[in-house]
């Protein structure tokens, strides 16, 4: 009798314990998912830091002090179809000086990207806003960046631009032209990429 007694106070016992049982389970289960959450979320937040200052010491390299940079590009739908240029002059802060976007009618991506570079030399040569600043011109065509260096090309057609780029060149002593990756060019390319078909030109636009 009395060992029956002590089983029924032991049971009752536990049975009240449960619900502390529960809650003490439950509160473990809440606090191990808000910790795996705040990691996550620091784990998460980490990395979109680390992209964001990779994609953008990727997007663009900023000049030295008193260095501007012009990065250029043209673009076209084919080989000889509706094509774009454009570019943008920034200051080593990033801060955008000058930009263009034109419709070139029917040409290929080559002189499309010659054109662009020839717009910025005709930019800087006249202009005086950069103020005597050393400028690179930077564009993503390794092509392009030799013929006008150069003067070495296999284009007739387009030979008086070329020319006139390679002597601005000789004649703007502060400045370069110079090859850049297409993902370092990301900015100049929307420009020669915006409204591609379309008639329509943004201008130069400066600051």
């Amino acid at each position: 009798m009395g060992s029956s007694m002590l089983d029924r106070l032991e049971r009752a016992q536990t049975i009240r314990s449960l619900p502390l049982i529960r809650i003490l389970i439950l509160f473990g289960v809440v606090t191990t998912l808000r910790r795996i959450v705040e990691i996550a979320r620091y784990s998460i937040t980490r990395k979109l830091q680390l992209s964001k200052r990779l994609i953008w010491s990727v997007l663009w390299n900023p000049p030295v002090e008193g260095v501007l940079k012009f990065n250029v590009d043209g673009s076209a739908l084919g080989s000889l179809d509706p094509a774009r240029m454009g570019g943008v002059l920034r200051h080593s802060t990033g801060k955008v000086l000058c930009l263009f976007s034109y419709f070139l009618g029917i040409q290929d991506s080559i002189i499309a990207k010659i054109m662009a570079i020839h717009k910025a030399c005709d930019i800087v040569q006249s202009s005086s806003f950069w103020c005597g600043c050393k400028v690179v011109i930077s564009s993503d065509s390794k092509v392009a960046v030799s013929w006008v260096n150069s003067g070495a090309f296999g284009n007739l057609i387009h030979v008086d631009t070329i020319y006139e780029i390679h002597n601005w060149l000789r004649l703007l002593v502060n400045t370069d032209v110079v090859y850049i990756s297409r993902v370092s060019n990301s900015f100049a390319y929307s420009l020669a990429r915006q409204g591609l078909g379309n008639c329509g030109d943004l201008g130069i636009m400066c600051a």
